[in-house]
């Protein structure tokens, strides 16, 4: 999957909440930098931040941008 088709499906997979849905989408050696400040390392961590985040949430929707691609 490339980042065109990836982004979109990843918005949509957050806006739902879901980790079910994330995280088919979470590669096992992700990390994850929350508006807080906070990096989740690897995807038990991040399950577990996504889950934080989540319940704070709830109630609210999910949009993505000002994105940035890191390439190595």
């Amino acid at each position: 999957m490339n980042p065109a088709e990836f982004i979109p499906r990843y918005e949509q997979a957050l806006a739902s909440q879901d980790w079910k849905i994330v995280a088919p989408l979470i590669h096992s050696n992700r990390s994850v930098t929350f508006s807080t400040g906070q990096i989740h390392r690897g995807r038990a961590a991040v399950e577990e931040g996504f889950h934080s985040i989540f319940d704070l949430i709830k109630d609210e929707g999910c949009a993505m941008s000002n994105l940035h691609r890191v390439l190595k």
